[in-house]
């Protein structure tokens, strides 16, 4: 990894359980402008999903027992497929009767609710898939009920060629096609997030929050299978830094050799995500401006120092 400084005084030029599926891309930083019709939230880790990824239609596999009379049971499961065997964990259970009661609640792959005959509503979520299932618990019967979710996984990995992670960067996922097109379904700040979403096409748009970089991906997630996709950037980074007093306030300003500025940045250090090329980085200390131009490269980081 090329690892290079500039520290200049007021102004000086550069210095020198499932199936695995593997997806790579390599995205490039001239990307068209996509435009979703979509307000959300980030969240730490990938998101809970929106509404309209609730009361899905979900096909469940169903076997009763005879039990005695008080014993009456209901056992509740999910698989991401039906050709999965493995049920899915960390599921978040909930049971409400025929007045919206809340009469069982627990959390895990299985879910065993001892409960009197009557009329229920089964609901489960797990990450940003969801469960809505109305039941009737007959006299001496035990009801056990496998959901399928018709579900995949799916991993991304935002990265810069020979540097290690930088955040904060955003992956955003949007689904494409039917009744949920261009809506965002999960987003998050984590790289390497693992999410579980119904099975279909979804586009994946990544931006650092520092920086002029993002790329933009379509992906396929299939039911009982997990999807790895490596989101390669070409960029560098440039690593701000203001060695002055600790109590300064700094703002830093960049613009690119076109004259394009970008966001202003607050704080005595960053790091900013770049696309190649030359730029040049002013630090405000009061009426005060120090500056610098570089150069970067992709896979390139440079240390920026700037102060009295």
């Amino acid at each position: 990894m090329d690892d290079l400084s500039t520290r200049p005084a007021h102004y000086r030029s550069k210095a020198g359980a499932l199936h695995r599926l593997g997806l790579a891309a390599v995205l490039f930083f001239a990307l068209p402008s996509i435009t979703f019709a979509a307000n959300f939230a980030d969240d730490t880790g990938f998101s809970k999903p929106l509404p309209a990824f609730s009361g899905q239609q979900l096909s469940h596999e169903m076997t009763t027992n005879q039990v005695k009379s008080g014993q009456e049971f209901v056992l509740v499961s999910a698989r991401l497929a039906t050709t999965s065997q493995d049920m899915v964990q960390d599921v978040s259970w909930l049971m409400r009767n025929e007045n919206g009661e809340t009469v069982f609640e627990a959390k895990g792959d299985l879910a065993h609710a001892v409960l009197p005959p009557g009329h229920y509503v089964i609901e489960g979520t797990s990450g940003n898939l969801s469960i809505d299932q109305p039941v009737t618990l007959a006299e001496n019967q035990g009801l056990s009920l496998s959901f399928i979710l018709n579900a995949g996984a799916l991993r991304v990995l935002p990265r810069i060629t020979n540097i290690s992670a930088i955040k904060p960067i955003a992956s955003r996922i949007y689904a494409l096609g039917g009744g949920l097109g261009g809506q965002l379904v999960a987003v998050s700040d984590i790289p390497g997030s693992v999410v579980n979403l119904p099975a279909g096409k979804y586009r994946i748009r990544t931006a650092y929050e520092h920086g002029n970089v993002e790329a933009v991906t379509d992906v396929k997630v299939k039911a009982g299978i997990m999807s790895s996709i490596d989101i390669d950037h070409i960029a560098g980074v440039a690593r701000l830094s203001y060695v002055g007093a600790p109590e300064t306030e700094v703002i830093w300003h960049l613009v690119d050799e076109s004259g394009t500025a970008l966001n202003s940045i607050s704080g005595h250090a960053a790091n900013v995500v770049l696309r190649p090329g030359r730029y040049q980085a002013t630090a405000n200390i009061g009426a005060e401006a120090l500056t610098a131009k570089f150069e970067i490269k992709d896979g390139e980081a440079r240390d920026i120092l700037l102060g009295n």
